[in-house]
């Protein structure tokens, strides 16, 4: 009891080619069920908050597709660590925002830009703006995420390029803990305006100088073997995003 084992340095240095062999190994078996047409096994998919509304549809219409199939959905608030779940072969693909800069080892599907809002309470006396600048979004209690998370270095680029200094009464490092903060009326935030579909007490109001701000986008490892699962699931994807133009 309360016993320890570590690796040694020998152990270490295996480490990365035993993790490989069984990667390897699970896309093989993957590959000859996708021949044989078995599908089965699992799915492992990472998205972030805001996104996450539109994969959980797609999931509802996937497993009636392909019950067999175990869906494994992991939400991250750092669009960064997202990237890197892929680059480890931890996740099969994400539906994230493309992140800047990307990495050469992975390959990206576009799918539409997206613009940051004002976050504001729907009581606000903001909330009946069809649009607001920037200079007015400094001036109010802001609460935003920490520095150290992409979306927030965004949102500084884009005051930066304006020449407008942000200084947040409060920082989280969750999107949803802004949102419930912003909901108790003190506080207004700087997020994507999807953020707020489960929250009817909300309103995004778009910032005038922040038109297509990210790009949402499909994040897979390259020259990796896709599985049809996942292929289907981002078919899904895609096709709803085009359909309707909008989450």
């Amino acid at each position: 009891i309360g016993r320890k084992v570590y690796l040694t340095e020998a152990g270490r240095e295996f480490l990365p080619y035993a993790v490989r062999s069984i990667s390897e190994a699970q896309e093989g078996m993957q590959k000859l069920w996708d021949m044989r047409k078995v599908y089965r096994g699992e799915l492992r998919i990472g998205v972030v908050y805001s996104l996450s509304p539109l994969l959980v549809a797609c999931a509802s219409r996937f497993s009636q597709t392909y019950p067999d199939i175990m869906l494994r959905l992991f939400h991250f608030s750092s669009i960064s660590e997202l990237a890197d779940r892929v680059h480890d072969h931890r996740i099969d693909f994400a539906l994230s925002y493309k992140p800047s800069p990307l990495s050469p080892l992975i390959d990206t599907m576009e799918l539409m830009s997206v613009s940051l809002c004002l976050i504001v309470k729907s009581d606000s006396p903001l909330a009946v703006l069809h649009e607001v600048s920037l200079r007015v979004v400094s001036e109010l209690s802001l609460v935003l995420l920490e520095n150290a998370m992409y979306l927030r270095k965004m949102i500084e680029k884009l005051a930066m390029d304006n020449g407008i200094t942000l200084q947040p009464k409060a920082e989280v490092n969750n999107s949803n803990l802004s949102l419930q903060m912003v909901r108790t009326g003190k506080w207004c935030s700087i997020s994507l305006q999807k953020t707020v579909i489960q929250f009817p007490d909300l309103i995004a109001i778009p910032i005038k100088e922040a038109h297509n701000s990210l790009v949402m986008s499909l994040l897979w490892l390259k020259n990796g073997y896709q599985k049809t699962a996942a292929q289907e699931m981002m078919r899904l994807i895609k096709e709803n995003v085009e359909k309707d133009g909008i989450l």
